[in-house]
């Protein structure tokens, strides 16, 4: 489904990841871990210039539109399903079976009391489950997601798990809470020292290993690896 080379990414010349040599397979749960600023969101962000379409996406931040409703910003998952008119008219005048799946969704994550605030007035974990829902809304083959929980309680961090390993085949993210990554992945890539450090199963993953992807988080800077090199979400002209 995905496949590097020997490849590396270059941001504003600076290298991000050297040598990337992978292949993921569909059906696989692949979690990316290492220390903030290694590469992590970077490397996501190749997966989804390379599946483009086929890809749900959780971007960080969020990718809401602050104008409209969370409903309305659900309903975004699918606009590059169909003609601009169409989604302006849809945004305006939902159809039956679309406000009933959207509300379907919402009340998945504990979000229906919030289907008609504007998205600014929500809280970060709100707004975190505005952007997950409209995933799970999009559908498809494959989710890609970056940090989906890191706003969350333990709680709610579970429940969105457990929503996108039912939803999606395919499942790659970053994640923030380490024991939270281990338990959902199948597969664990470990990113350090601008390389790919670790690439097995959890249970692979030794307490050394971990311990060294995560060495430098005090003496790493900024995350470089932004997602200002990501295809825009699609949305409509307001």
């Amino acid at each position: 489904m995905l496949s590097f080379r020997r490849e590396s990414v270059v941001r504003d010349g600076h290298v991000i990841l050297r040598n990337i040599d992978l292949h993921i397979d569909a059906g696989e749960r692949v979690v990316i871990l290492g220390a903030s600023g290694a590469g992590k969101t970077t490397l996501l962000n190749e997966f989804y210039q390379q599946l483009g379409p086929a890809a749900a996406l959780i971007p960080q931040p969020h990718g809401l539109v602050g104008p409209l409703s969370a409903r309305q910003n659900i309903a975004l998952g699918r606009i590059d399903q169909q003609s601009l008119y169409s989604t302006l008219r849809s945004l305006c005048w939902m159809s039956a079976q679309q406000r009933s799946e959207i509300q379907d969704w919402a009340e998945r994550l504990e979000l229906a009391a919030q289907l008609e605030q504007g998205v600014t007035s929500l809280s970060g974990g709100q707004q975190s489950r505005v952007a997950i829902a409209r995933a799970l809304y999009r559908g498809g083959p494959v989710v890609l997601a970056d940090e989906p929980c890191a706003a969350l309680d333990p709680d709610r961090a579970r429940l969105v798990l457990d929503q996108l390993e039912s939803r999606f085949p395919t499942l790659i993210c970053t994640m923030h809470d380490v024991d939270a990554g281990l338990q959902l992945a199948s597969r664990v890539i470990g990113i350090a020292d601008e390389r790919i450090a670790f690439d097995g199963s959890p249970a692979g993953l030794s307490s050394e290993m971990l311990a060294q992807l995560y060495a430098q988080q005090d003496e790493v800077g900024p995350e470089r690896s932004d997602t200002s090199h990501l295809p825009p979400i699609q949305r409509p002209c307001l």
